[in-house]
């Protein structure tokens, strides 16, 4: 199993952006969503919990280990995470 490139959505909203890691079927990124976040990409590593997410949600899944999305060599997928990781407090 290979991380994907996901096609990830714009972030020039004015909503608060997550990044979802250990997804299983999206119930933590619904409650954030409900609140009015954006999910950027999740991402998780068994397949049928991903078949579930991406029959509920629009934000675009990475089906994989962990350890192959942190080296995904997709410039923009990185540069996603490099944006949402500045704006994490120090």
């Amino acid at each position: 199993m290979s991380a994907e490139s996901p096609k990830l959505p714009s972030m020039s909203n004015s909503k608060p952006t997550l990044v979802g890691l250990f997804a299983g079927v999206g119930g933590i990124e619904l409650g954030f969503e409900l609140a009015g976040f954006q999910t950027l990409v999740s991402n998780e590593i068994d397949e049928y919990a991903g078949e579930t997410y991406r029959k509920n949600h629009k934000s675009p899944l990475v089906l994989g280990d962990i350890k192959d999305f942190k080296k995904s060599k997709s410039k923009k997928t990185t540069s996603t995470l490099n944006k949402f990781k500045s704006k994490q407090p120090s």
